[in-house]
């Protein structure tokens, strides 16, 4: 019965999404996508979902403007993960997410002390076959990255911030 429901589940938010924003979302017909699901795409902003994802819920996809996530196939996000990007997020295929996973592409201008309301944004890839164990994924603009991962890491060793069977990459 659980699975029916899943199935059914994964089956309207499909018809949610595409009703909602057409030809900029691609989801699979058939996920399994636990908790709540909320993916919101401004203006002309896309998202691409490949062949089944897994969420435990929930689950949070957020493109300002132009902006565009893409996720690969058979891609894992545990308890209360959150993308968000004002211009790429890339994950490839078979990745597992620990909960309470962020994700941004960028942060706020900041200047003499304040906090602006612009944003400085690079694009964030993640690659194939990536567990993170990681809570927070942010570009660190300005400031040394590993030679590693990319990443920005304590005494730039990229097994601070994630656990992979290959590199994150940039």
């Amino acid at each position: 019965m659980k699975k029916i429901m899943l199935g059914c589940k994964s089956i309207l938010l499909y018809l949610k999404y595409k009703l909602l924003y057409g030809k900029r979302i691609q989801i699979a017909t058939m996920n399994s996508l636990k908790g709540k699901v909320s993916i919101e795409l401004f203006n002309s902003a896309k998202c691409r979902i490949g062949n089944f994802l897994m969420t435990a819920g929930p689950f949070y996809a957020k493109c300002t403007d132009s902006a565009e996530i893409s996720i690969g196939n058979n891609c894992f996000f545990n308890h209360n993960c959150s993308l968000t990007a004002a211009e790429r997020i890339t994950i490839g295929d078979n990745c597992m997410f620990a909960n309470n996973l962020v994700v941004v592409d960028h942060d706020h201008v900041q200047r003499d002390g304040k906090i602006l309301p612009e944003l400085v944004s690079a694009p964030v890839k993640i690659g194939n076959n990536v567990w993170s164990k990681c809570y927070y994924f942010k570009r660190d603009y300005g400031r040394r990255w590993c030679s590693d991962c990319g990443w920005r890491c304590r005494k730039q060793k990229c097994r601070g911030i994630f656990y992979s069977s290959r590199s994150a990459g940039t």
